[in-house]
C-alpha cells in the first residue's frame, strides 16, 4: 500500500488541479485513503472550500462522464449537439396574495444579502432562491421536504453527489436543482450534462421506488436565468422545458419571480398528482376486500386533526387524498377575468391540497403535540404561544 502521508505532502507542492488529477488516478483503488490524502492536501495549503468547487468545475467532469454514457440513450456525446423534446407541466396559478408575500420576504432578502450583482457564484446568490421555494413546499405540509447537503445515491453516473436543493416525495426524489456556474459555452454545457447526470444518479437505483413509473424535474439557474428539465422515467428520456430570465434590478427581479413561482409550484403539484395516481392503483390492487374491511375502521377523515404514520395509511385516504389533489390541479388551472376570480380558485386550490396532504404521511419526523393545517390555525397557534411566554415572564418579573 502507499504511503499516503507521505504522498500528502508530495502533493501540496502542487497545484490544487494537480492534486485533483492524482487523486483521480488513485481514488479508484481505495476511496476512504484518496479523502485522507486529499484532506491533509487542504488543510496543508489552506485551500478554501470556493476555491475546490471553482476547481472541479473548472475540471468539466460532467462533459466527460456524459460522453461515456450518452451511447446508452442513443443521444450525441456532446452536449452541444443535444436536442431534447419539450415537455412543460401544465400551468398552475398561484393567488396574487401568495406573490405579495413572496414579494415582501424576497425584498428583505436582499437588505440581508445585498443586491443580486453584489452576490458571486461562490457565495450566497443561490440562498435567493430560498423565500421563493420554501413557501411552495410548505404548501405541501411535510409530503415534500428539501434535504440539500445530504448525501445521495452514488452509482456510474454520479458526478459530484451533491446538489442545491433535493425536494423528496414519498421517499423519492421530485425536483432537483443544480447552479448555474457561468454562461459561458463550456461552462453551460457542463452544468447540462451535470443537471441530466444528477438524474441518471438518482433515479438509476433499486431503492427508487418509482423507477418506470413517473418524471423527476430539475432547474438550473444562477438566479438569473432559470432553465427547466426533467427525466422520463419510463420511456428512458430527458426533456427541455421552459426557460425564464429575470431582472438583476431588485424591483424588476421580484416582479420577474413571480412567473418563475408559479411555474415551480406547477412542477411540483403535478408531480404531487402523478406520484399519487401511481401510488393508488398498487395499493388497491395488493389490497385484499378483506383487508380493506379490516382498515375501515381506521380511516383519517379530513378533518382528522393527527396525521397518519408512513406505515399505517389506510389505504381509503391515499384514494381520497388523489381526488383531492386532482380537484386542487383543476382549480389552479382554471381561466380567469379579473384577480378577484383568480384569488378564488387558488385559494380554493390552496384549500383542497391541504386536505388532501393530510390525509397523508409526512415525509419526515413530526414532534409537535398539535398540527396546523391552514394559515389562521397556525396563526392562533403563535400568538397563544407568544402570549403564553409573556405571561410567565411578567409572573416571574412580579
Amino acid at each position: 500500500m502507499a504511503d499516503w502521508d507521505d504522498l500528502a505532502d508530495d502533493l501540496a507542492d502542487d497545484t490544487t488541479k494537480q492534486a485533483f488529477a492524482i487523486l483521480d488516478i488513485i481514488q479508484a483503488n481505495c476511496q476512504s485513503d484518496a479523502v485522507n490524502v486529499l484532506a491533509k492536501v487542504l488543510n496543508a495549503e489552506n485551500i478554501k472550500a470556493a476555491d475546490i468547487k471553482r476547481t472541479r468545475e473548472e475540471l468539466r467532469p460532467a462533459l466527460a462522464k456524459w460522453a461515456k454514457v450518452a451511447v446508452e440513450f442513443g443521444l450525441p456525446s456532446s452536449i452541444v449537439r443535444l436536442r431534447l423534446k419539450p415537455y412543460v407541466a401544465p400551468t398552475c396559478w398561484l393567488p396574487p396574495s401568495f406573490h405579495e408575500a413572496n414579494f415582501e420576504a424576497a425584498w428583505q432578502f436582499q437588505e440581508i444579502y445585498q443586491e443580486m450583482l453584489d452576490q458571486d457564484r461562490t457565495g450566497v446568490r443561490l440562498r435567493m432562491l430560498d423565500p421563493y421555494l420554501e413557501p411552495i413546499i410548505a404548501l405541501f405540509h411535510g409530503c415534500i421536504i428539501d434535504t440539500p447537503g445530504e448525501e445521495r445515491y452514488a452509482n456510474d453516473y454520479t458526478i459530484f453527489g451533491e446538489v442545491e436543493h433535493d425536494l423528496v416525495l414519498f421517499g423519492d426524489t421530485l425536483f432537483i436543482v443544480v447552479e448555474l456556474t457561468d454562461r459561458v459555452t463550456e461552462a453551460y454545457n457542463n452544468c447540462v450534462a451535470h443537471l441530466l447526470l444528477e438524474f441518471l444518479s438518482t433515479t438509476d437505483i433499486e431503492q427508487y421506488v418509482l423507477q418506470e413509473s413517473l418524471r423527476v424535474y430539475g432547474l438550473m439557474t444562477d438566479l438569473m436565468t432559470f432553465h427547466f428539465y426533467s427525466y422520463d422515467l419510463k420511456n428512458k428520456q430527458f426533456n427541455v422545458d421552459e426557460k425564464f430570465v429575470v431582472d438583476h434590478s431588485r424591483e424588476r427581479f421580484c416582479y420577474d419571480m413571480i412567473s418563475v413561482t408559479n411555474k415551480i409550484f406547477s412542477i411540483l403539484l403535478n408531480g404531487y398528482v402523478e406520484a399519487l395516481g401511481y401510488w393508488v392503483p398498487i395499493k388497491i390492487s395488493k389490497c385484499t376486500a378483506s383487508q380493506n374491511d379490516s382498515e375501515a375502521d381506521k380511516i383519517v377523515r379530513p378533518k382528522a386533526r393527527k396525521r397518519p404514520d408512513r406505515f399505517s395509511t389506510p389505504i381509503e385516504n391515499w384514494t381520497q387524498a388523489l381526488s383531492l389533489a386532482q380537484q386542487s390541479h383543476a382549480k389552479f388551472q382554471l381561466p380567469f377575468s379579473d384577480l378577484d376570480s383568480l384569488e378564488g380558485n387558488a385559494t380554493e386550490g390552496i384549500r383542497l391540497l391541504t386536505e388532501s396532504v393530510q390525509l397523508l404521511p409526512r415525509e419526515s419526523s413530526f414532534s409537535g403535540e398539535s398540527d396546523p393545517f391552514t394559515a389562521e390555525e397556525l396563526n392562533a397557534m403563535a400568538k397563544q404561544s407568544v402570549r403564553n411566554w409573556h405571561e410567565t415572564l411578567l409572573t416571574r418579573l412580579s
